[in-house]
């Protein structure tokens, strides 16, 4: 499922990917942990609704087997409001409900993924996986630590392995008979 925000912010909440379709940098990609992908599709789909601090941690953290304050809450909130405001949206988009909880503002235009395919938008932002990431890096590192070794052991001279051939000598000549090996053993 793929939520729009406003015909040009795009949220995958499957990986945590939001994007905006009209930017093209690093910044109008991201992807958010899955405790803000969460928070934010729980505040979608409850647009409008005023979502009580209790609800919002059941639902966010609680019904996966963890546990959070509201501190953490309040940390969430405020990034995922800075997120937003980065992309253009506005930090009142999250309206705080004193002493009672968060309302997603209804100014804001989201469609769910059924109207996204007659929409004209695209939907190409790169379906980049966390797992997949730090398997590239490690496969640079891996890279990287191979040609330093090489460059190590060019310099120095450690591991230089030799064939015991004179230089202009052929291969042939140094090849030893079976009863010369058994007399060097």
């Amino acid at each position: 499922m793929i939520f729009i925000i406003n015909h040009k912010i795009h949220f995958r909440p499957a990986d945590g990917t939001i994007w905006n379709n009209e930017v093209e940098s690093e910044k109008s990609h991201l992807t958010l942990t899955r405790a803000s992908s969460r928070l934010l599709t729980f505040l979608i789909e409850n647009q409008g609704k005023i979502l009580t601090r209790n609800d919002i941690l059941k639902a966010v953290w609680g019904k996966y087997g963890q546990h959070s304050s509201n501190n953490t809450l309040n940390q969430y909130i405020s990034l995922l409001r800075r997120m937003l405001s980065n992309f253009g949206l506005g930090v009142q988009v999250i309206k705080t409900i004193p002493k009672t909880g968060f309302l997603l503002s209804t100014d804001i235009h989201i469609v769910a993924n059924k109207e996204f395919a007659n929409s004209g938008v695209r939907a190409d932002a790169p379906l980049i996986c966390r797992n997949c990431k730090k398997l590239g890096l490690l496969l640079l590192l891996i890279v990287l630590f191979m040609l330093f070794a090489g460059v190590w052991q060019s310099r120095t001279g450690i591991c230089n392995f030799s064939t015991g051939l004179q230089p202009g000598a052929s291969w042939h000549q140094n090849v030893q008979t079976p009863a010369e090996l058994v007399l060097l053993v």
